[in-house]
């Protein structure tokens, strides 16, 4: 039995849109909790300490605003 190339071809760009829509989620997952901290920060809402192994430790802000 011989595929014909159409199908191989449309099963290659599924596979192209799946991964390329995993890799564009994790991206834009970062991206915008990168965002989000570094926003809530220039309000004073939160402060943030980075130790030497680049993790990020979130803290209460020293802010008077009212959430």
């Amino acid at each position: 039995m011989l595929v014909p190339v159409e199908f191989l071809f449309f099963g290659a760009v599924i596979l192209c849109a799946y991964f390329s829509y995993r890799a564009g989620q994790k991206y834009g997952m970062e991206t915008a909790v990168d965002a989000t901290l570094k926003a809530l920060e220039s309000l004073g809402y939160i402060r943030t300490v980075e130790d030497e192994n680049g993790n990020i430790e979130v803290l209460p802000g020293q802010s008077e605003k009212k959430v």
